[in-house]
């Protein structure tokens, strides 16, 4: 059962939010576990029931809900994703484009480099051309006058002394220096011709992997541009969907929300219903006391005012165990109901869809559906029906038990085999495990009052 302030029911009306929403009700199933009803290592099943009762807790909301919600995160995961998508092409789009800028002042500066080299190598052509003309002005003009040497040779037979002999020797290494000079600088250009025409090659070479790095990064942006364009369209797509599957949720909630609003009003008639035959049980028990008090004293009168014990206490409501096949080894004011695990137990918690906290109000008790389900002590069926989120409920009054009006409530049966107003005995069959109502699967929601109010059911086995 759950018990939730009025505020958390106001705002639960106006959240749109899946996963924390603010809610306020009363009586909410929790969950089931597997169909596991050993009894081996009880106090281990006992733990992990808890630890799985925190998985379960999508019982206190309906089927419809439960699709709804999970549609809804399903969908909120996609489009997460889808924006996750455009967020990535958006960035990898936007380094591409960095990149081309850079591609284009490093082409830019090749393509410079290229144009200072092939003007070079057009100087350095023209530098050749004029040495080659230069020498071939000397071979000519040696070929005109004959060979230098012999001439040289002439001279310097026909010198009339030594002065004449040195002028005319000094003459001949000057013009056959300068020739060589000729030469060498002919020779010197055309390998710094060959040096520029590499420099050209290589600037030549360098533009063109420029030029293609470029055009492949360009085909990248291209491709880029369109997943990104792609992304967008299919966020866009998501977020129509999504608003469709956030209105379906929302009206989920809505329809849960009414049938809460009516649980909270049945809740709180069944607990006045209790608290009056608590009440009633209570004075009846104070009567009988009364009674047997008065009993004693009237003894102790007729025996001449000696004192007798008397055992005229409050009677339970967990009298002798029947025969149904019930626990029978339970030492408390009541015996489990079901053979089966404890799978959530009573208490406080979170409530997975909703994110509202409220009180778990009764033990779930993880059985196969079909599992019989037993009387937890002597008392008498006061109320069975079937409503939309408990499911079939059976409502029994144990009446008084250790100072206290007790009644035991079971839920989302598949069947009960007693009727109202039957008195039944502890440990007799009531009853068939089922997941009727709102339920994810077979189990019992085991709910004990106590006098009007629910409480732990495990204080009373």
């Amino acid at each position: 059962m759950r018990i939730f302030p009025a505020l958390s029911r106001r705002r639960l009306a106006a959240m749109v939010s899946v996963v924390v929403l603010s809610s306020g009700a009363a009586v909410v199933p929790f969950a089931y576990a597997d169909d596991e009803d050993d009894e081996l290592q009880e106090r281990r099943s006992e733990v992990q029931g808890q630890i799985d009762g925190a998985h379960n807790d999508l019982d206190e909301s309906s089927a419809t809900l439960r699709a709804a919600t999970i549609r809804l995160r399903e969908s909120t995961a996609q489009l997460s994703a889808a924006q996750a998508r455009v967020s990535t092409a958006r960035a990898e789009l936007a380094e591409a484009q960095a990149f081309d800028v850079e591609m284009q002042e490093r082409l830019d500066v090749a393509e410079a480099q290229l144009a200072a080299a092939q003007a070079e190598l057009e100087e350095g052509r023209q530098g050749v051309q004029a040495q080659r003309t230069r020498v071939g002005r000397q071979i000519v003009e040696r070929s005109m006058v004959g060979d230098a040497d012999l001439q040289a040779l002439g001279a310097i037979l026909g010198a009339e002394d030594l002065a004449d002999l040195t002028r005319l020797q000094t003459a001949h290494d000057t013009v056959v220096d300068t020739e060589a000079r000729v030469y060498d600088d002919l020779r010197a250009a055309e390998v710094m011709l060959e040096v520029r025409e590499g420099a050209v090659q290589e600037a030549t070479d360098l533009v063109a992997a420029e030029r293609a790095e470029a055009a492949a990064n360009l085909e990248r942006m291209r491709t880029l541009e369109a997943e990104a364009e792609a992304a967008e369209a299919e966020v866009a797509q998501l977020v129509t969907a999504h608003q469709a599957v956030e209105a379906d949720a929302a009206a989920a909630r809505a329809a849960d929300q009414a049938t809460l609003n009516e649980l909270e009003a049945e809740d709180a008639r069944l607990g006045r219903v209790l608290r009056e035959r608590a009440a009633a049980a209570a004075a009846a028990a104070a009567a009988r006391e009364a009674a047997a008090q008065r009993a004693r004293e009237e003894a102790a009168r007729n025996n001449g005012g000696g004192s007798s014990s008397g055992g005229g206490g409050s009677s339970g409501g967990g009298g002798s165990s029947g025969g149904g096949g019930g626990s029978s080894n339970s030492s408390g004011a009541l015996s489990y109901p079901v053979a089966g695990r404890v799978t959530s137990p009573y208490g406080m918690r979170v409530h997975p869809i909703y994110g509202y906290y409220s009180l778990h109000d009764g033990t779930d008790f993880g059985a196969a559906c079909g599992t019989p389900m037993y009387a937890t002590a002597d008392g008498q069926v006061v109320e069975k029906y079937f409503q939309s989120a408990w499911g079939n409920r059976l409502v029994i009054d144990n009446g008084y038990i250790n100072g206290a009006g007790v009644a035991s409530i079971y839920n989302h049966a598949t069947r009960y085999v007693v009727s109202v107003g039957q008195n039944v005995r502890r440990g007799q069959l009531v009853g068939y495990v089922g997941t009727t109502g709102w339920s994810t699967g077979c189990h019992l929601h085991f709910t004990v009052y106590k006098n009007g109010s629910p409480t732990n059911p495990m204080n009373y086995f």
